[in-house]
């Protein structure tokens, strides 16, 4: 987590890149949560920080980071419908420390501060990914699946790493046979300090699905589901799956 050797007289021991920021690629969150529990309904917030370098450590991107509520309804029964389970949250990563890459007085042992450019890295190629998928959140994607694939993001992770997304998702029952998800989002997307989209992308990504238990083939699982991405960021797409699930152990 260190700079690199600066180069001696007739070594190379270090390349400028390494020389003026850390070696390697390093980020993380810093996640804090509470949970209250009573007779009813169990409670949980959280929020979680988002660090790249000594910006977080100088505040520089506080306002940055995933804020959270989850709400878990106990002893409940509905007849009819029934709301068992809510996640409510807030995802911003548009201030990234600012504009502005400043280098601070090495005595200050803190490093590079604003620009961030979360995910993305100019050594590290791929980024914070797995297979061409980010890791930590759904909301800030490779550039490979957006509209916005520009020329300068060409051999990097991704061209969209300012973000605001509002979500929330609900599980519950119906008619004491059926459960139900849905998970619905809505993001501002302005691309980074590097490649700012001419406009913002705003985009809405929603999903509903249904499962019920059949007594067929000494019980199974059926369960239909439909998504649909509309808006400004990823190409118009709607998807629909049926399902039959049914599970055996062999002794």
């Amino acid at each position: 987590g260190r700079s690199g050797a600066a180069p001696s007289a007739g070594s190379d021991s270090s390349i400028y890149f390494d020389n003026h920021n850390r070696v390697g690629n390093h980020l993380g969150t810093i996640d804090l949560a509470m949970e209250l529990e009573t007779y009813d309904n169990s409670w949980f917030f959280y929020r979680q920080s988002i660090y790249e370098d000594g910006t977080l450590y100088a505040l520089g991107n506080i306002v940055d980071g995933l804020n959270g509520i989850r709400l878990r309804r106990k002893n409940l029964y509905s007849p009819v419908f029934s709301v068992k389970e809510v996640v409510v949250e807030f995802l911003y990563t548009k201030s990234q420390g600012g504009p502005e890459f400043d280098l601070l007085d090495s005595t200050l042992k803190r490093g590079a501060l604003g620009r961030d450019n979360y995910f993305n890295n100019f050594q590290v190629r791929d980024g914070w990914s797995y297979y061409d998928r980010t890791i930590g959140t759904p909301f800030i994607t490779p550039t490979s699946d957006t509209k916005h694939a520009w020329p300068v993001f060409g051999n990097l992770f991704t061209s969209n790493n300012r973000v605001a997304v509002a979500h929330v998702g609900l599980s519950g029952s119906l008619l004491q046979q059926f459960d139900w998800t849905t998970k619905l989002s809505f993001s501002s997307n302005i691309g980074t300090y590097d490649g700012p989209f001419p406009k913002t992308a705003n985009q809405f990504s929603g999903y509903l699905s249904m499962q019920a238990k059949l007594d067929i083939l000494g019980g199974a699982t059926i369960k239909a589901s439909i998504a649909a991405d509309v808006g400004n960021l990823y190409p118009k797409t709607y998807g629909l799956t049926l399902a039959l699930r049914k599970e055996f152990s062999i002794e």
